[in-house]
């Protein structure tokens, strides 16, 4: 009779051992899983701080189908970023430097050019010139580029593409118009209460009107039937600054429908 009592009661503690393991381990999940939102509804809110209303800014656009669209680089390579360690096409001098970057876009539809960049740096100079075909991809040019295997060379057109900013204060300074005056955009990046350096606060420009993507001088890429076919043309993007300027900034490059 005892011996079924202690069996009883070693059955009975078993179970409420296991009970309380099963507990403590759904606790843990329970943790993990409430980790795992924080982390994404923290990444989803510091994106939503930058992106906020892009309708507006038309930084951000959904692509519909069968429309499509692609930022890449020399001889239509992936880009990431563009490097700007200076190179024998750069120059550079005492008072100033000058960098050059080729950068490609793809697209089956009308495109906006946008540039986005803070402004610690006084007065940093951004131009946009296109490549007309019969100028990209040759052996020998005004500027070189890499796509990872080879250089590749090309000749900007004399003119630069005409854009605007968008939230400039009045005035030669290239300074963001700050938050509470009329013309800023700081409430689509950031949210009430943020504390925003002066310079910190975003420029954007853009180009004044739509790159048309099918004109004649536009390079067409080759396509398997059925599939929408995509123009491509290279633009160079012009950096320049001046030299005593110690100053780190962020320069965004996008494109968009």
């Amino acid at each position: 009779m005892r011996e079924e009592e202690k069996k009883a009661e070693n059955q009975e503690e078993n179970k409420e051992e296991a009970i309380a393991l099963q507990n403590r381990r759904f606790q843990k999940r329970v943790t993990l899983v409430v980790l795992l939102c924080a982390l994404v509804l923290a990444v989803i809110g510091i994106t939503f701080a930058w992106f906020k209303n892009v309708q507006q800014l038309h930084t951000v656009s959904l692509i519909q189908t069968p429309s499509r669209i692609i930022l890449s680089g020399a001889n239509r390579s992936e880009l990431q970023k563009l490097s700007l360690e200076l190179t024998p096409d750069d120059t550079k001098d005492e008072d100033s430097v000058t960098l050059r970057r080729v950068f490609c876009v793809e697209s089956s539809a009308d495109y906006w050019i946008e540039l986005v960049n803070t402004t610690n740096i006084p007065n940093m100079e951004m131009k946009l010139y296109p490549v007309t075909a019969a100028n990209s991809d040759k052996s020998s040019g005004q500027i070189g580029a890499s796509d990872g295997v080879g250089t590749f060379y090309y000749t900007p057109d004399a003119d630069t593409i005409p854009g605007s900013y968008l939230n400039k204060i009045a005035g030669e300074n290239k300074i963001a118009i700050q938050a509470g005056q009329p013309g800023t955009l700081h409430d689509e990046n950031y949210v009430a209460g943020d504390a925003v350096e002066l310079h910190a606060e975003p420029l954007y420009w853009r180009t004044d009107a739509q790159m048309e993507y099918d004109k004649a001088n536009y390079s067409r890429q080759e396509t398997e039937e059925g599939q929408t076919n995509l123009y491509y043309r290279y633009y160079v993007l012009e950096l320049s600054w001046d030299t005593s300027a110690q100053e780190t900034d962020m320069i965004y490059l996008m494109v968009s429908l």
